[in-house]
């Protein structure tokens, strides 16, 4: 066998575990990208009555997505937001609403808006991977553009709970939504 026919033999049988392994890796670094997305909303968002509770946690909740859960644990490690300790929660359903101030339901939930309407007037930072969640009455929404993560912001929706989005997350996002 020629050093061709070798080196296309050994491609070959190296193609599916290469295939694999860059799978592996874009679904680590999109997770790197939405922990990171995730804290820095955690920043530049305030709820209501946030000064008068003094140093409680700050609860971050990922629903059915523990790759991320774990991410973001390891972020936010020994790191507060205006004082306040941040907790991740990893849950496989949704939780009540007064456990968790930031709420991340992915899209490969069946139907990752079912939970909003019942909890329309929680005070919870709603965020999701559906192209549709902020037209349906999520808050936040993360998409791709190309190479790039972006995310559109439904002010309204913030506005109804009692949040408030700084200037500058609000500069960086696209408008999106609106009363579903």
């Amino acid at each position: 066998m020629g050093t061709v026919a070798t080196v296309l033999l050994v491609a070959q049988s190296l193609s599916p575990y290469l295939a694999a392994r860059a799978a592996e890796l874009d679904a680590a670094t999109e997770d790197d990208l939405r922990a990171a997305f995730l804290l820095n909303f955690a920043r530049f968002v305030t709820w209501p009555g946030e000064h008068a509770e003094g140093p409680t946690p700050l609860v971050i909740c990922i629903v059915a997505n523990p790759g991320l859960a774990t991410v973001l644990h390891a972020l936010v490690a020994g790191q507060t937001v205006r004082g306040r300790p941040l907790v991740v929660l990893s849950l496989k359903a949704l939780p009540p609403p007064s456990a968790v101030h930031i709420l991340y339901l992915t899209t490969r939930q069946r139907q990752p808006t079912q939970w909003l309407p019942g909890n329309a007037g929680a005070a919870i930072l709603t965020i999701s991977d559906n192209p549709d969640f902020c037209r349906l009455g999520g808050m936040i929404a993360l998409y791709s553009e190309g190479r790039r993560m972006r995310f559109e912001i439904n002010q309204e929706s913030l506005q109804r709970r009692g949040l408030h989005a700084s200037s500058k997350l609000l500069a960086l996002s696209r408008s999106g939504g609106g009363t579903p």
